[in-house]
């Protein structure tokens, strides 16, 4: 008996903190189609699916690192010159369905600021549309950077309960809000939710 009861409390330790993931994206493919990747400032720069940027102190070229990201720039990445004026860049998610799930729903971001750049903030929109007149900022998340050169990647969360509970159709996006960055490159990119809805929890909700 004192098994089985283990056994059960166990079963419920799992469960009561289990985290579902609702939607995730790591970049490794290389295939973006499915994000909107806005250019506001109307400059041929925008959000881009490639290699983290690393730096050759000999040669003076930036080369591919190992991580697969979406990253923006405001830097040419043939010769790392600067590009002058404003960079307003935006990465729309795809449709996401939140509907089926409820508690707490968290967006996890793993990146970093990338190679030669300072701590910097990464602007955090919800929306049920891909215009940007829609969006609601639901955050920001501080990219911290310690060193100059290394590859930095760290988890960052954010509490989109309020915005995202129950929703068909959410998108997430993306966007710098200081112009005086080198890049902001994102590794992984999650949606997780505490409790997953029944199909009876689900249809009581649809019931008018």
């Amino acid at each position: 008996m004192k098994n089985v009861l283990l056994f059960m409390l166990m079963t419920f330790s799992v469960v009561a903190n289990a985290q579902f993931i609702i939607w995730e994206d790591d970049f490794e493919d290389g295939e973006v189609s499915d994000w909107t990747l806005l250019d506001q400032d109307n400059n041929a720069n925008t959000w881009l699916v490639r290699k983290n940027i690393q730096y050759d102190n000999s040669t003076f070229l930036i080369y591919d690192g190992q991580f697969g990201v979406l990253g923006t720039y405001s830097i040419n990445l043939t010769d790392a010159g600067p590009l002058f004026g404003r960079e307003v860049n935006i990465a729309i998610s795809p449709a996401i369905d939140v509907s089926s799930y409820s508690g707490k729903i968290t967006l996890h971001i793993n990146g970093q600021t990338s190679i030669y750049d300072t701590n910097q903030p990464l602007s955090v929109y919800g929306s049920t549309s891909t215009d940007p007149a829609t969006f609601t900022l639901l955050g920001e998340i501080n990219l911290i950077r310690l060193t100059a050169e290394d590859a930095e990647f760290a988890d960052y969360s954010l509490d989109i309960s309020a915005f995202a509970t129950g929703k068909t159709a959410m998108h997430i996006a993306l966007g710098n809000t200081n112009n005086l960055f080198t890049g902001l490159e994102i590794d992984h990119i999650s949606v997780e939710a505490d409790t997953f809805l029944s199909v009876n929890d689900v249809e009581s909700k649809t019931v008018t």
